[in-house]
């Protein structure tokens, strides 16, 4: 990703229909897999800030909120879907790709993110060191890392 704000805007997005799965044979077995993650949340907005829990965060309340039917629980408590559409692109526009039958979910375990915090004393620093990245010429000066 950019490491500027103006870059940013430049960059080209490629979004699946929202009704599409993202299917691959995620461990190698040769079973393809509706790739998924161990993540119970969801919530509404108000503004840009968290307003109202949208579904249960227990795994089976979960799961009726998000895909509602087309799926079963199997051997192992494991979820199978009865058929998992896929989108293809042609060009930059989506549309409807192959569809799998009797595919299970992947439930990748869920990582909590971890958030670095530090004392602020010269704004222009951080906004600097926001920017850095391979394609980005940082201010050497500014960051305090001398002249090379």
């Amino acid at each position: 990703m950019p490491s500027s704000e103006d870059a940013l805007s430049k960059v080209v997005t490629y979004r699946n229909k929202s009704s599409g799965f993202d299917v691959f044979d995620i461990n190698g077995d040769g079973q393809p897999e509706v790739m998924g993650i161990k993540y119970f949340y969801a919530y509404s907005l108000k503004g840009k800030k968290p307003h109202k829990i949208r579904a249960a965060s227990e795994r089976k309340s979960f799961y009726a909120w998000l895909y509602r039917k087309g799926y079963r629980y199997g051997t192992q408590d494991q979820v199978i879907f009865d058929k998992a559409p896929t989108s293809k692109f042609i060009g930059k526009k989506a549309v409807e790709g192959k569809t799998y039958t009797n595919v299970p979910l992947y439930e990748a375990e869920y990582s909590p993110e971890t958030i670095q915090f530090y004392q602020c004393k010269d704004i222009r620093f951080v906004r600097e060191l926001r920017r850095v990245s391979s394609t980005y010429q940082v201010d050497r000066s500014l960051l305090k890392l001398g002249l090379q």
